[in-house]
């Protein structure tokens, strides 16, 4: 019994002097992170000592509206220290030290330097709109909305500016140009226009109206890059077309461009968002028969227009056209098997390959199931296959009507939405 409570004893004091032993370590640990910080380099690169977040930031960009790249670049110089203050406060909270002063208040402060910035972005922002109203006002033919004159005084690396028809992108962009060269004092030489078409291009350089700037198409600014360059003028491809599938069949060569294309079809369109999937199960619903009603995105080797049945035939036509395999939707079984009861086998695919200098017809059978072996309410009706069992039943009546079944692959596939499928691939 002695034995037992010198034994509690003792470990009851283990961990007190361990306890003792760890709170003294994460002190020290917190007094050198806290050094860290108050010796850490200035982010302006000099050797003025570290005061704070808030005044690195005064110094730096006093003034000045701080760009998406800017404000990434000052939050990165002091993230380390951040992640270690983070550190070292949650295990001090953990035993219910409270960390140093200076660590919370960096903590806070880095925490804060977005809000730092909008502030400072925003009221810069409305010093300079105001500054310049006059400008904004009688730049163009009529004053520029307030959106359109932040656009302007922008200064990021990239503006999105979203609008709708005829509201005023092309204004906008018209100011910009006359802001930069006429506010900003920006050489003309270095203000690149570019447009889609050649209509909107030649707009911008008809109301732009500044000397030594025009208005590009992306392909006349690459045709003038490449005289410029070469010193002969390009020639446009007759056959752009042929051109483009030459560089396709090419590539087609390289086994991983292939493998990368079979999975872009395969998961073409397969997330689909909740308004699609809506879609698809009001089609399926209002769907009285199976109908073609899809057009592939290429045509078949004869070069006619396919429309089959489901998503799940386009991606198959869109895996085979994109591997170059020659291929027809629906064609004739080559050998007559109708009868009183059947009309004539059509295949879903044939598709056809040379072998000892003969082609040859291969056949792949697409059925739409779902993981629980269903097929479409509106299929079910039409047709009544409801389970793997009858689709099996199906098969069997095909090879009672002269079809070798050479393989069959049930499952186990990647779902193509908004069904699992499965194929049969048969040959003669």
């Amino acid at each position: 019994m002695l034995y037992i409570i010198v034994l509690i004893a003792t470990a009851f004091l283990i961990a007190i002097l361990w306890e003792v032993y760890t709170r003294r370590k994460l002190k020290q640990k917190s007094a050198y992170i806290a050094s860290e910080i108050i010796n850490m380099a200035s982010f302006a690169g000099d050797s003025t000592a570290f005061e704070g977040i808030y005044n690195e930031f005064l110094r730096s960009y006093k003034n000045i509206v701080v760009t998406i790249g800017e404000r990434q670049d000052f939050a990165q110089h002091f993230e380390e220290n951040y992640r270690k203050a983070i550190d070292i406060r949650n295990r001090l909270g953990r035993r219910n030290i409270k960390a140093s002063h200076i660590i919370l208040e960096f903590i806070q402060d880095f925490e804060s330097i977005e809000e730092l910035i909008t502030k400072n972005n925003n009221r810069l922002k409305s010093i300079l709109l105001e500054e310049e109203k006059e400008f904004f006002d009688n730049c163009l033919a009529y004053p520029l909305d307030y959106n359109q004159r932040l656009s302007i005084i922008s200064n990021e690396l990239n503006t999105l500016v979203i609008s709708s028809a005829g509201s005023g992108k092309t204004s906008t962009i018209i100011g910009k140009v006359k802001y930069l060269t006429e506010i900003e004092n920006v050489d003309p030489k270095e203000i690149l226009l570019i447009s889609y078409t050649y209509k909107a291009a030649k707009e911008l350089s008809d109301r732009c109206d500044v000397e030594g700037i025009r208005g590009y198409t992306f392909h006349k600014l690459a045709m003038d890059i490449i005289a410029e360059s070469e010193k002969i003028k390009p020639s446009i491809a007759a056959n752009s077309e042929g051109v483009i599938n030459e560089i396709y069949r090419e590539l087609l060569n390289k086994k991983s461009f292939r493998k990368r294309l079979v999975e872009y079809y395969l998961d073409y369109r397969v997330e689909e968002s909740e308004e699609e999937k809506k879609e698809w199960e009001a089609r399926e619903k209002l769907s009285k028969k199976k109908s073609r009603q899809i057009k592939a995105q290429y045509p078949d080797m004869d070069g006619r227009d396919i429309y089959v049945r489901s998503m799940e035939e386009s991606k198959i036509c869109l895996a085979l056209s994109s591997l170059g395999i020659s291929f027809r939707y629906e064609a004739p079984y080559e050998y007559k098997v109708a009868n009183e009861f059947y009309s004539q086998y059509r295949p879903d695919f044939s598709i056809f390959y040379e072998e000892e200098k003969k082609t040859k017809r291969l056949y792949l059978e697409h059925f739409g199931i779902d993981r629980d072996g269903l097929v479409p309410q509106w299929f079910a009706e039409e047709k009544t296959y409801h389970t793997k069992r009858q689709i099996r039943d199906m098969v069997m009546v095909l090879s009672g009507r002269g079809i070798f079944i050479r393989s069959i692959i049930l499952g186990q596939l990647k779902p193509l939405a908004p069904t699992l499928g499965f194929s049969i691939y048969i040959r003669s």
